[in-house]
């Protein structure tokens, strides 16, 4: 089944302090839920407070404690997710996507997954100007960051 042929069911959410630990339980939810209808989900989601999301590794670092007070006298917010690798900043107005595809039976390299997901937002998007390359200042550099209108 390809995941192109029928709808992709869209939610967007703005994730609050009290609620920022949803963000990861919703994407164990959704990823349940396309297995079991294969249908598919696209998720966009945002935090409404400057928040770092810490990855499973990031718990071993040496000063983690002294890093997260220092967070917190800096403002921002913070958890730990329960996959993927290093740390993210989740600022306001930064956001975040999650493509959910029910195909069981097919298995996606990391650049295959990007190219689907920058076609799918190019798609969403055909107003802007999307483009992917290495941002580097950006929050996570890699070469599939996506630059907008060239910024």
């Amino acid at each position: 089944m390809s995941f192109t042929n029928v709808p992709i069911t869209v939610i967007n959410q703005i994730y609050s302090k009290s609620t920022k630990l949803d963000a990861f339980a919703d994407t164990n939810a959704l990823l349940e839920i396309c297995d079991q209808t294969l249908k598919p989900f696209i998720h966009f989601w945002t935090t409404s407070e400057a928040t770092l999301i810490l990855g499973i590794n990031d718990r071993h670092l040496p000063k983690l404690a002294d890093g997260l007070k220092s967070l917190l006298a800096n403002h921002y917010d913070y958890f730990l997710r329960n996959s993927g690798g290093l740390a993210v900043v989740s600022d306001p107005g930064i956001l975040n996507i999650s493509l959910f595809i029910p195909q069981p039976d097919t298995v996606y390299t990391i650049d295959q997954a990007y190219e689907l997901i920058k076609g799918l937002i190019s798609m969403s998007f055909p107003q802007l100007d999307i483009k992917s390359f290495e941002v580097t200042n950006s929050y996570c550099p890699g070469k599939y960051d996506l630059s907008v209108n060239g910024i």
